[in-house]
């Protein structure tokens, strides 16, 4: 039985993963994918970059990881998450630990939006400390 369950495509040599990420704008969503990405942690600030192709082991098996940035609740990207939100097999649900709106919007907005769209789909909440996301 595969570590990933919901995961799609089982029978192929190649097993893929869908990840979305989703939260608020300016959290750091894309942060927390270049450092699992790539390592690091970039200095500046970097714009939503949608999909990023990682390899992972979990239990052995090796996956193609389509980490895909929902890229916050701008209007541009409201329109486009449903696109993103179909073969998703793992939801990143990401909020600021220093932001009361982050968390609501988690709570209010995605939360909602995710049951709609990937109703059976398992859900990962994560915190992130992001020093540039001040509390209103």
């Amino acid at each position: 039985m595969s570590s990933f369950p919901h995961c799609k495509n089982m029978k192929s040599k190649e097993k893929r993963v869908q990840i979305i990420v989703v939260g608020e704008g300016g959290i750091g969503k894309t942060c927390l994918v270049i450092r699992y990405a790539e390592g690091r942690f970039p200095e500046d600030y970097i714009p939503t970059q949608f999909c990023t192709e990682v390899d992972m082991t979990q239990a052995g098996i090796t996956y193609k990881a389509n980490i895909i940035d929902s890229g916050g609740n701008g209007e541009d990207f409201y329109r486009l998450r449903p696109i993103y939100y179909r073969g998703a097999n793992v939801v990143v649900m990401c909020f600021a630990l220093n932001s009361k709106w982050s968390f609501d919007g988690l709570l209010h907005i995605w939360n909602t939006e995710i049951q709609f769209h990937l109703p059976e789909t398992p859900m990962i909440l994560v915190g992130e400390l992001n020093q540039f996301c001040l509390e209103d």
